[in-house]
């Protein structure tokens, strides 16, 4: 059998374009205002594969055109707010599906008016700390949240960088300031990170717990609640987590790696051929990936 994505691909080679003639458009808002100061990301996704992908215009509108028979998910993505996913079931009979979106901005402070000075201070310190250099990061993080107190990012990349400095709890206080300022996930994600690190599990859950209740669809946050039961051991609630996550929006492949590691650990090898297939479909390039098609290879055929 043909992956659905693969079956979709090649009912558009064989079939008649006037049976396929089928068009998704819809329109990406931030909260209820109309139009974007920049264009929004928007993906065309079956099977969790991405099929198609493009920008917005400043009044948010979007198409897909020419799309077969099947059910999507259309994702938009707008700078560092929370993802959004819609279901559309495209079937015979319709010619143009319709498809709003609406990304909610942090309740506390808008984005849009945070100064462009104070970006420009994240943005610089962002790039230092993905450098691995948070002695320079700092001080642009300082000086963006001296210029906007209210920037959440800017709180939880200070967090991160506090906590690389072992400077334990500050960085915890970075991470509520973060959270109680509406950010992304990422906060919530890194303090019951810290939490778990201190084995305190039930403290970490209980921010995860929080994050989720305000973000549903998010899929990182039961990663990272299936990486905390992993710690304590319950493999069974690790797995459930874990699957859970793969089934919901998820920026990161690595659930499949816990998963694959937990099924070594149950001796399951169908299972974990399935979660090192799905991690290469999802994150194809690198060393790792290089590694995991070696492993594949050696296989008993």
């Amino acid at each position: 059998m043909f992956h659905p994505a693969v079956r979709a691909i090649l009912l558009c080679v064989l079939l008649p374009a006037s049976l396929l003639a089928v068009d998704i458009d819809g329109e990406v808002r931030l909260g209820p205002r109309k139009g974007l100061p920049k264009p929004a990301t928007v993906q065309l996704v079956l099977e969790r594969i991405v099929l198609q992908e493009q920008f917005t215009d400043l009044d948010g509108r979007f198409e897909f055109r020419g799309v077969g028979l099947n059910r999507y998910t259309v994702r938009a993505r707008y700078e560092d707010l929370p993802e959004v996913e819609v279901a559309v079931d495209v079937v015979s009979g319709t010619a143009r599906y319709k498809v709003p979106i609406t990304i909610q901005p942090p309740k506390d402070v808008d984005q849009l008016t945070i100064p462009k000075s104070a970006k420009r201070e994240y943005e610089a310190g962002l790039k230092d700390r993905k450098a691995g250099n948070c002695d320079k990061a700092m001080p642009h993080l300082q000086k963006a949240i001296a210029l906007a107190p209210k920037y959440g990012e800017a709180h939880n990349e200070l967090g991160i960088c506090l906590l690389k400095q072992s400077k334990v709890s500050e960085a915890e206080a970075a991470f509520r300031k973060a959270m109680d300022l509406n950010a992304t996930i990422d906060p919530s994600i890194n303090l019951a990170d810290l939490y778990a690190k201190q084995k305190r599990f039930d403290e970490a859950l209980q921010v995860l717990q929080k994050s989720m209740a305000a973000n549903p669809t998010e899929g990182d946050l039961l990663f990272a609640v299936a990486r905390i039961y992993f710690d304590q051991g319950d493999l069974r609630k690790a797995e459930f987590a874990g699957l859970e996550a793969h089934s919901r929006v998820h920026r990161t492949a690595d659930v499949h790696l816990l998963l694959a590691t937990i099924y070594v650990s149950t001796n399951n090898y169908s299972a974990l051929t399935t979660q090192l297939e799905t991690y290469l479909i999802e994150n194809p390039t690198g060393p790792v990936p290089d590694e995991i098609r070696k492993t594949l290879a050696k296989r008993p055929q």
